[in-house]
């Protein structure tokens, strides 16, 4: 009979060779980095607002700060530049957070200057690279506190398939960078822990706050745990030193404060103070100066907003009597537990295809006593796990607390920004973590399978949340109006824009965020100061008034006009204008950056063919490349679509680009001549 051994048979050494993969270094990261892209590649619709809930509102509101950004305004962070009847110019800020997020942003979508959508696809591009960063500092700081890459890889992976974290990963918000600064701390304080490395732990803590407040929730626990460590350590060195009592306390109180006084905890917690005052401090100057001083410090809306989120200043909560009830100690701890639970939960489990519905608004999935339930257990596991981290238990006791230190003090802040949750995320890498050593203590080959398992689970939770509040009509109506606002800004900018009430909530989403985002560069008047309409340039509407001098005809949800036109003010114009700059069938007028045709008396006859206009610039580098080889910007038209109805008058108003002009072609023709009806051109100085 054959050996049957003698014979090579390859699929006998499969097993030995997938445990040599499984021992590369690099593999589990590598996953990772291939799960993670699952987060870039569903959602192929980011270059509009029309999430639902706090995703749509504060990423506009965040797109609106990071555009008015400048140092022509020293940093200032403002939603909108508001002109008075005297022709000063106030802001209305939002300062109130580090800059570096918006810093950021603004760097992004500079080069995207003409583009609304790309600006915002390169925003939400910024935001899933910080996810994805945070996700691999929370594997290799979990790699530092179990040891087993595999374990980490699957505990990271299951805690970022969470519901909070895949709904608001591409949120452009502070809230993302800030939870990447969180981690980047984090990852300095395993190394300082392990390896004593203290200037790279106080660069990063530094790093994270230019990018969130939040950091200080982490913060805190590390360092009065670490400090309550050093003292204990002093006292035990001072036991038996000295004969008498006495001589004994004095001994360990001295050693206790040179602890405390001198040890890296504490001149941790002194930089990060005295960095994030620094931060606080350049943002309260700004706004100061903003106010040319007019505004006392405690009156600022930075100062106004920590009042109100502290407590110190309950005043805020008047409009909202239901307020004390949600602000009640026991509706917020139960309102975090369940926030707990949330995070805990992959987006796959059942009940998850969507997290929100039109009618019932916010919707929890798991429900709110499960997700209680859920979360109660799970802190508890992470609780009782502290003794499975021997020598690392202040760094997962610090994960533990994090959330908790920063929820309890801004409560009410967080009862209403559920992605605050975000905060917890230091339970469930905890949790995932002690449950897969637990299984890797009893079978350590285990430990890649479950890796791999955890991956998937979240390549199909990111599916799963990339389809969370989309629809065809709402992605059709983000695009129509971004389109629009395009054009709109364009015409704008600089400018003094009325933005008439009317239904606009109904019609612009995230007014008045995303609207003060799509007309960054104007000057911003809203219904509720109607009373400084007359110092308007253009009125803007989210419904069509024909008759008019609509400026933006072939737009499909927001329309512009001329504010002295539609008022009936062409007098004004005229007058300002002077002479006209051509005479004939219409006599031609410009004022300001406007085209006006005038003709008195007219008839209906004397508009019915369509209107040659062709821009000449001073250099056709200005003009599109399709354009640049017959040298002039077509802008021909029917007169209709910008003109009004003044009896026997007819006006129609033409926006000039902002390009400079050496000239201007018009006239009319009918489409079956060869030759114009007229034509014009005349210099433009």
């Amino acid at each position: 009979m054959k050996n049957y051994r003698s014979f090579p048979l390859p699929i006998l050494s499969w097993p030995a060779r997938l445990r040599e993969v499984g021992r590369s270094p690099w593999l589990p990261l590598a996953l990772l980095l291939l799960a993670l892209s699952a987060a870039f590649i569903f959602g192929g619709d980011r270059d509009a607002f029309y999430r639902p809930g706090h995703h749509n509102f504060l990423s506009a509101q965040s797109m609106t700060l990071a555009a008015n950004l400048s140092p022509a305004h020293n940093f200032l962070m403002y939603f909108r530049e508001i002109p008075d009847a005297a022709g000063n110019v106030t802001y209305d800020p939002y300062n109130r957070f580090p800059i570096g997020t918006y810093a950021l942003i603004k760097l992004v979508i500079l080069p995207f200057d003409a583009d609304l959508s790309a600006q915002i696809y390169a925003a939400r591009l910024l935001m899933l690279l910080f996810f994805a960063a945070t996700a691999v500092l929370a594997y290799l700081s979990l790699y530092r506190l179990g040891g087993d890459r595999w374990i980490a890889v699957g505990a990271t992976a299951l805690t970022f398939a969470s519901t909070y974290c895949l709904y608001y990963n591409d949120m452009v918000a502070t809230e993302i960078t800030s939870l990447f600064g969180v981690m980047l701390a984090f990852h300095g304080m395993t190394l300082f822990e392990q390896e004593g490395r203290f200037r790279q732990l106080a660069l990063k803590s530094c790093v994270a706050l230019l990018l969130g407040w939040h950091i200080y929730a982490l913060l805190l626990p590390f360092i009065v745990l670490g400090l309550a460590r050093e003292i204990i350590g002093a006292h035990s060195g001072a036991e038996g030193a000295s004969a008498s009592k006495l001589g004994h306390w004095l001994r360990t109180l001295r050693r206790g404060v040179a602890a405390f006084l001198t040890g890296p905890y504490f001149r941790l917690g002194l930089i990060t103070l005295a960095f994030g005052l620094l931060v606080l401090g350049f943002n309260l100057f700004n706004e100061y100066q903003s106010s040319d001083g007019e505004v006392p410090l405690m009156e600022l809306p930075t100062v106004w907003s920590i009042l109100y989120r502290t407590g110190l200043d309950d005043e805020f909560w008047s409009w909202f009597p239901e307020a004390a009830e949600y602000l009640a100690w026991p509706a917020v701890i139960r309102g975090q537990f369940a926030s707990v639970g949330i995070m805990s939960a992959p987006f796959a489990l059942p009940g998850y295809a969507s997290i929100f519905d039109a009618d019932n608004g916010w919707n929890r999935g798991l429900g709110e006593l499960q997700s209680l339930y859920m979360g109660i257990a799970v802190f508890a596991a992470s609780l009782a796990g502290l003794w499975f981290f021997a020598g690392r238990r202040l760094l997962a006791a610090t994960l533990l607390l994090a959330g908790w230190c920063w929820v309890l003090p801004f409560r009410r802040s967080a009862f209403t920004h559920d992605f605050e949750a975000l905060f917890h995320i230091g339970i469930p890498l905890v949790f995932f973590l002690t449950l897969l050593l637990l299984v890797r203590k009893s079978d350590r080959r285990w430990s890649c399978a479950l890796a791999v398992v955890a991956l998937l689970a979240f390549v199909f939770a990111s599916f799963q949340a990339s389809r969370v509040g989309h629809s065809t009509d709402s992605a059709a109506f983000q695009s129509e109006i971004i389109s629009d606002f395009d054009v709109i800004r364009e015409i704008a900018d600089g400018k003094i824009v009325f933005i008439d009430s009317g239904d606009y909530e109904n019609n612009f989403t995230g007014v008045p965020r995303a609207t003060n985002y799509y007309l960054a560069g104007s000057l911003i008047l809203y219904d509720a100061d109607r009373e400084r309409r007359d110092l308007a340039d253009y009125l803007l509407l989210p419904r069509p008034v024909w008759g008019t001098a609509m400026l933006t005809p072939e737009n499909r949800r927001a329309f512009l006009y001329d504010r002295l036109v539609y008022d009936g003010s062409i007098d004004q114009i005229l007058a300002a204008a002077g002479e006209p700059v051509a005479r004939g069938v219409f006599d031609l007028y410009i004022h300001e950056n406007r085209l006006i045709y005038f003709k008195e008396p007219c008839a209906p006859g004397d508009i019915e063919d369509v209107f040659l206009l062709h821009l000449i610039p001073a250099d056709t580098g200005y003009l599109p490349p399709e354009r640049q080889g017959v040298g002039f910007e077509n802008r021909d038209f029917y007169f209709p679509d910008h003109s009004m109805e003044m009896g026997d008058r007819c006006v129609a108003v033409r926006h000039l680009p902002n390009y400079p002009l050496v000239a201007i072609r018009t006239g009319q023709y009918t489409p079956e001549a060869t030759e114009p009806l007229w034509q014009r051109e005349f210099p433009v100085k």
